[in-house]
Formats: structure tokens, C-alpha cells, sequence
């Protein structure tokens, strides 16, 4: 038997993929009729009531959200090659005030919202965790968020294919490492405030980034110190645009892979850009196209 349950919040493992899914209940009851022949989450606002007679077959993932609770009865199990987990999910809009610190999984109903301003407001999350939106709600960043090693993405539909979450909007500070952002209709949309993001992956979406507006620099300062700085990423199967940039000005892109997207770049004063001229513009370099 193989159980990984996350009581309420404990990293199990980096899975993003397409898996079948209930409609978010009030509440459920698994028992034999729900028996997992297929990849599985059911999502509950209130508890989630597992029979004895409920098992979880090998080759298998089930995950279990709830708001409230998640009860057992003797007998239920869980079989050799699956994987399970159970976790208490924020099942109304979240809002982060101060210094907060998070490791392993969070399943979010509604919007994570930052507050500002970032000077007080910090959202940090720790290595190998995970974010997932449950109902296409976005993560708004008016404030400081900093992640590193972390995958952003959505709960599945009920046709097991991934459902569209409204990605990161960021009008703060936003520091991204070695993180993934898939599944979203606008991987990040950088309002105002800074981005800084490297190694890190932007995949299936609608836009990966789009560039919308920038911050002006402080008195005094570089006039590229707020720039939009995106290097050493992975821009795959993005539908439209892998970077969209609606603001006159330019962004940081180097070293960064493009893969199967739509449209590699977009820029507002030179329209569809191919990988040689955005490496010919100002700030870019070594970028390259698979």
C-alpha cells in the first residue's frame, strides 16, 4: 500500500498533468460505486465521507480536496503502484497580509490575492511545492511574491483535460526560479511593479507572458532596473503568443528556449517577431527557437 496524504498541507509530488475530475460538490461519499479505474480528483466545499468499501486501485491517482473534512472508515485502501492524496484545500478568495511562508501544496477556490504593498506584504514559497487553482481564480500579486522550485497550475475538468486557470497578475514584485506555470489563459500579466523570472517553465497557455505595463525606475536609477527580466525559461506550446509586450518600451529576454507556440513574440512597435530580430533588439540576446 502506497498512501501519500497531505493532512493539511504536505508536498507529495510535482504532477500537472491531465486527469479526470468531479464538478466541485458540497459535499461526497466514496464507496464502491466510485471505485478509481481512472485518475481521479474529487473536490468538495465542505467534507468528503470514504466508505470501507472504497478502494484505490494500482496505476492510479486519486487526490481528495476538501474545505472542511475528510473522514475514513476501516477497510478502505489503497493499492501497490497508486497514488493518493488528501488534503484540506481554501475554499473561499485568500488573502495574504504580512509575511507568510509556504511549503508543500495548496489548493486554492477563488483568488490568492498579495496585498499591498510589497515593502509589508510578502508571500514566499518554499521549494517543490505546488499551487493549484480549482476554479480558474487567479494569483494577484500586489505585493512580493517569491517562489522557487514551485509549479503553478489548475485542477483538472470532468473530460480530464486541464482546466484554465486566470494565471498570475502582477502590479507588485514578482520573483519567480525554477518554478512552472501551465494551464492558464495568461501565464503571468505584468501590470506594473517588477518581474524578475528565471529557469523556470511557461506552458500551455493562451499568452506566457504578457507585458502590459512597467514600472518606472527610481530617481536616480538604471533606467533598465525595471525592466521586465525574463531569462534562461521555456516558453512551450503557448497557443498565441509565447511573450506579448503591449508596452512601448523593451524587455530582458535571454537564453531563453521557444518551442511549439503560436507566436514566438509580439511587440507592440514591430508586431510578430521572428527569434533573429528579437535577438537583434536592444536587451536580447542568445535566445533560440526549437
Amino acid at each position: 500500500m502506497n498512501i501519500k496524504r497531505i493532512l493539511p498541507f504536505l508536498v507529495v509530488v510535482c504532477i500537472l498533468t491531465s486527469l479526470g475530475a468531479q464538478t466541485i460538490a458540497e459535499s461526497y461519499v466514496l464507496d464502491s460505486s466510485c471505485i478509481s479505474y481512472s485518475d481521479k480528483w474529487y473536490i468538495a466545499t465542505d467534507t468528503i465521507a470514504v466508505m470501507g468499501d472504497y478502494r484505490i486501485l494500482a496505476d492510479t491517482e486519486v487526490r481528495l480536496i476538501s474545505g472542511q473534512s475528510i473522514s475514513f472508515q476501516p477497510g478502505f485502501s489503497v493499492a501497490s503502484g497508486a497514488e493518493f492524496v488528501a488534503a484540506i484545500g481554501d475554499m473561499d478568495d485568500l488573502v495574504i497580509e504580512g509575511t507568510v511562508d509556504w511549503n508543500g501544496a495548496r489548493y486554492i477556490k477563488g483568488d490568492l490575492t498579495i496585498s499591498g504593498p510589497a515593502e509589508t506584504n510578502l508571500l514566499d514559497i518554499g521549494d517543490n511545492s505546488e499551487v493549484y487553482f480549482l476554479d480558474g481564480g487567479s494569483l494577484i500579486v500586489n505585493g512580493e511574491l517569491l517562489a522557487t522550485g514551485t509549479c503553478f497550475g489548475s485542477a483538472p475538468q470532468d473530460n480530464g483535460l486541464p482546466s484554465q486557470w486566470g494565471g498570475i497578475v502582477n502590479s507588485g514584485t514578482l520573483t519567480l526560479a525554477d518554478c512552472s506555470i501551465s494551464d492558464a489563459k495568461q501565464g503571468i500579466l505584468q501590470m506594473d511593479g517588477i518581474l524578475d523570472i528565471h529557469g523556470s517553465l511557461i506552458s500551455n497557455t493562451f499568452i506566457g507572458i504578457h507585458l502590459f505595463g512597467f514600472s518606472d525606475p527610481a530617481e536616480g536609477a538604471s533606467p533598465l532596473s525595471t525592466l521586465p527580466a525574463i531569462t534562461d525559461c521555456l516558453f512551450q506550446d503557448n497557443r498565441m503568443y509565447a511573450v506579448k509586450e503591449d508596452e512601448e518600451g523593451d524587455s530582458k529576454v535571454n537564453k531563453s528556449t521557444f518551442k511549439d507556440n503560436g507566436h514566438l513574440y509580439y511587440d507592440v512597435d514591430r508586431a510578430v517577431m521572428s527569434i533573429d530580430e528579437l535577438n537583434a533588439t536592444l536587451n536580447n540576446w542568445d535566445n533560440i527557437e526549437r
